[in-house]
């Protein structure tokens, strides 16, 4: 019982843990023009070389099989573990799908938290910012659940 309880008690803290971000949201939220720059940020992220700029293309590639077995770039140790299906917490390459992915999509439910405040003051510009940031999400999540689910 006291076990269960320290055990218990003490995963509060780590569960509580906010995301990170790389900009303090409150300088890309005064304006109309910061939103705008901030959802250029989202699409940079998107076209890292994790995602977008070749990592989805190269993972999909290696855990679909379309690879040929004798290859020497399954040598590497990420790549190898990805073309047999055997992830662990030491793989760059899903780790860096990962948090790319999600640091996206926490730059788009930035802009999205904050875009109602601008709705009245240029709703043209607000209503693209909301479906570019809807779609970096939503693809971001189709993206993360391919490749991890």
């Amino acid at each position: 019982m006291i076990f269960t309880t320290l055990a218990l008690g003490s995963c509060k803290k780590y569960l509580a843990l906010q995301p990170e971000q790389r900009f303090g949201s409150n300088l890309a939220v005064t304006s109309v023009q910061g939103l705008q720059q901030t959802t250029l940020g989202a699409f940079s992220q998107i076209a890292s070389g994790n995602l977008y700029g070749g990592g989805i293309i190269a993972n999909s590639e290696l855990m679909s099989d379309f690879v040929n077995p004798n290859s020497p770039v399954l040598t590497n140790f990420s790549l190898g573990q990805e073309y047999t299906h055997q992830l662990n917490i030491y793989n760059s390459s899903a780790s860096g799908m990962w948090g790319d992915g999600y640091a996206a999509i926490l730059t788009a439910n930035t802009v999205l938290q904050y875009l109602p405040n601008f709705q009245a003051q240029d709703a043209a510009d607000c209503n693209e910012m909301r479906a570019e940031c809807l779609f970096i999400r939503g693809a971001m999540h189709f993206e993360l659940v391919r490749m991890f689910a």
